[in-house]
């Protein structure tokens, strides 16, 4: 409050207006930056808090039982997925990718491809 009545005192009537209106200007362009700074905050922190939880392969991988399946012609991971009615595809997919040491998802045909039996 010092500053902004020594500008009342020390300046003549409109310049006190034109510096009182800047003044506030510059008052609402700061609320208006923490409302924005507030609701990105809690968009991403929502966003964060219901995203998915990583893929993560169980411990317990040498103690599955296996099912061997040969690639047929038109396969692809994702019908695959289908074939073995797997609830989270992704999961299954990214399974898969890891017991066969698979960089990518080309299958060749003919390949046998290893399915853990509790998937």
């Amino acid at each position: 409050f010092i500053t902004f009545h020594y500008l009342i005192i020390s300046y003549s009537r409109t310049n006190v207006r034109i510096k009182l209106s800047y003044v506030i200007f510059i008052f609402i362009i700061m609320k208006l930056k923490i409302k924005v700074f507030v609701i990105v905050y809690l968009i991403s922190t929502i966003s964060v808090l219901f995203s998915k939880s990583p893929i993560t392969v169980e411990d317990n991988e040498d103690n599955n039982l296996y099912i061997q399946y040969e690639i047929q012609y038109g396969d692809s991971l994702w019908s695959i997925a289908d074939q073995f009615n797997s609830k989270n595809k992704e999961k299954f997919i990214y399974n898969i990718k890891k017991i066969n040491n698979l960089e990518n998802s080309l299958l060749i045909v003919n390949n046998i491809l290893l399915i853990p039996s509790n998937i």
